[in-house]
């Protein structure tokens, strides 16, 4: 009789055992869960600033691809002004 309440409280012990052991387990999976879901927000928003990264440095290309053209065209409207100026010292002069 003694031996089987022993063995009766020893399931007991084994059940509860396993219960808090499956209970942790469930925990770690939920925590991997939220983890992996933290490291795919992560990787999504490195990809977004690497986006806004390329589209930065493309629109910095374009606008200084546009201030150089500028700059052209302001050298050349002073040359034009400073052949202008000459022309008309020259047909004055005359």
């Amino acid at each position: 009789m003694v031996s089987f309440d022993q063995i009766k409280l020893e399931l007991k012990t084994t059940v509860d055992l396993l219960n808090e052991t499956n209970l942790k387990l469930n925990t770690q999976s939920i925590l991997t869960g939220n983890l992996q879901s933290q490291i795919n927000n992560y990787e999504s928003i490195v990809g977004n600033l690497q986006e806004k990264y390329n589209t930065q440095a493309r629109l910095s290309e374009d606008l200084e691809a546009a201030l150089k053209k500028a700059n052209r065209k302001t050298k050349l409207y002073k040359i034009g002004t400073y052949i202008g100026a000459g022309a008309l010292v020259l047909l004055l002069a005359k």
